[in-house]
């Protein structure tokens, strides 16, 4: 079986890749020879699209980081610009408190490869409303763990 996907040879990670790339090749098989419900798994009720998505990422060697966007866009960013008239995208919903910090915990991991190793990112939010957030970023020393705070006052 082919897929369209690159050759293993062409990632990263050869291995990695070629290892997702059997595993993927086993799970088609497997639906095809049990000639069941093309959406479950041979063995059981489990979801077949997060194994194959799973495998996917592994073959594309991906980052937790890359995942993340990936799962983001097809979760809120494809279903926010394709709206149907009885959905109310998530995307549109204000963001709480959680993903807020979700938001600035992968902010802080991710530029925090750009800096040197004695400095990080600190970032404050300045102000919010539903529509809207002001967020400060900051350099910090290293010794200073990288944080987020929300201690809002001001609201927009």
């Amino acid at each position: 079986m082919h897929f369209p996907f690159p050759s293993p040879d062409d990632t990263p990670e050869r291995e990695r890749s070629k290892s997702a790339e059997n595993s993927l090749v086993s799970l088609i098989n497997q639906m095809i020879e049990s000639g069941s419900d093309p959406f479950r798994t041979p063995l059981g009720e489990s979801d077949i699209f997060g194994e194959v998505d799973r495998l996917t990422y592994q073959f594309f060697c991906l980052s937790d980081d890359e995942i993340t966007l990936v799962d983001d866009t097809v979760k809120n960013i494809i279903p926010a610009v394709q709206p149907r008239q009885s959905l109310f995208p998530d995307m549109w919903r204000p963001a709480d408190r959680r993903q807020r910090q979700e938001y600035a915990t992968t902010l802080i991991r991710s530029m925090s490869e750009w800096f040197d190793s004695d400095c990080t990112v600190g970032i404050k939010l300045e102000a919010r409303n539903e529509d809207l957030a002001v967020l400060r970023l900051a350099l910090e020393v290293k010794s200073k763990n990288a944080r987020y705070i929300e201690e809002v006052a001001f609201t927009l």
